[in-house]
Formats: structure tokens, sequence, C-alpha cells
């Protein structure tokens, strides 16, 4: 499975890795998430991986067709955010 996930990447390195290999990615802003990253089929069972603030996920190749997803949020408060989480996605278009 081609994924990696990064603690506080950065936009700028997102954006490099996705111009340099056609990847997609996501950068997780604000409460903690869990992750969901599945298989070809919606009832495959899914991998679980805590999100954090400012982490990165990047995955590409045959990856890319998995389903994927974050489960509902827990309540909190983000120094940043508040009681919210933004999530950035970046993919190659064409």
């Amino acid at each position: 499975m081609a994924v990696a996930i990064q603690r506080n990447m950065g936009l700028l390195a997102l954006a490099i890795w996705l111009i340099l290999y056609g990847l997609a990615g996501l950068v997780s802003l604000g409460l903690p998430a869990i992750f969901l990253f599945g298989g070809l089929r919606r009832n495959d069972k899914a991998i679980r991986v805590p999100l954090s603030h400012g982490d990165v996920v990047v995955w590409g190749g045959p990856a890319r067709l998995r389903f994927h997803g974050v489960l509902p949020l827990a309540a909190g408060d983000h120094p940043f955010a508040g009681a919210f989480r933004f999530n950035l996605t970046f993919r190659r278009a064409g």
C-alpha cells in the first residue's frame, strides 16, 4: 500500500511531493481526527490513523483508488481552530 503519514510536514513540502510524483494528499488542521484508509471496496477493513494539527497524509499509485475518510470528531477546543477541524485536500487534476 503506497501511503505515507508525516507529522507537521507543511504545505510547501506537500506541494513539492504532489508536483514531482503526481500524488494525492491532505493536511489536517484543528481538532484531532481518525483517518480511515480502506481497500478497493467500501466494505474492506480500514486502517485507522490518528491525525493531529499539521499532519500530512500522502498517497499515490494504486492506493489512490482506495476508499478513505474521517470518523466523526470528538468535541474539543483547539487553540487555532476552536471546535473545528479543517481538511485541505490536494491532488493533481487531469
